[in-house]
């Protein structure tokens, strides 16, 4: 990874000033979900955020991995919106001329690449990636054009597995929809064609519970005795 890489680091160590507006501060929680979100943030003001990235700014292209708790996760920077973020969180900066940014965050977050982080993850309480061993994970490097086919091959069917997933959450809504419409007709007695002499089901419901709580109350009864 180091010699993928111009830079291999994390967010900041010490608690910033947080301010009521400002600029997002991110924690691991806002990169997990695979992209990396700006609801729910604290915020600092630019001077802090000037302070902290001096020397090392956020780009375009540059990829964020949670490093502690839920390790594993990469995510490309795919935003001009400054932010800052906290030490659990590395920072990588891949060298364009070796690595895309979308196929090194593909492999970290594949099977082979989770797999190198639970084995470097270290502690109890919180497992933790250090910068060290993340600096020494191995990523198989094809020659760029390759990276280009591969990013765009898996791209493709994520979309197409994500649309996919949106089907079924949709058709899911509309079979609870219908589950609970079916559910109404019946007790409303409307979906067989009625006698005009049975009773409303909300008589009967009501004769249930009553029958039901009249049989609880002789049970109780004989238990006592």
């Amino acid at each position: 990874m180091a010699s993928l890489c111009a830079r291999v680091s994390d967010g900041t160590h010490q608690p910033p000033p947080f301010t009521e507006s400002g600029i997002p501060f991110l924690f691991v929680r806002h990169i997990v979900g695979g992209m990396i979100r700006f609801d729910d943030t604290k915020f600092i003001s630019s001077e802090t955020y000037d302070e902290l990235h001096t020397r090392k700014p956020i780009s375009v292209g540059d990829v964020l991995y949670s490093a502690v708790g839920s390790y594993g996760v990469a995510v490309e920077v795919d935003t001009r919106e400054r932010f800052s973020f906290q030490r659990h969180i590395a920072h990588l900066v891949p060298s364009n001329d070796k690595v895309i940014s979308r196929y090194l965050v593909h492999y970290l977050n594949s099977p082979e690449g989770r797999a190198q982080a639970h084995r470097a993850a270290r502690g109890v309480a919180q497992k933790t990636v250090t910068l060290g061993s993340l600096a020494q994970f191995l990523i198989p490097i094809p020659p760029l054009a390759r990276q280009k086919a591969i990013v765009e091959f898996i791209d493709e069917r994520l979309t197409a597995t994500e649309a996919t997933l949106a089907g079924i959450r949709s058709g899911l809504k509309r079979a609870n929809r219908l589950r609970q419409a079916i559910l109404k007709r019946a007790f409303e007695g409307r979906l067989v064609p009625q006698d005009p002499n049975d009773e409303p089901a909300e008589i009967l419901l009501a004769r249930a519970r009553t029958n039901g709580q009249s049989r609880l109350g002789r049970r109780a009864a004989v238990e006592r005795e």
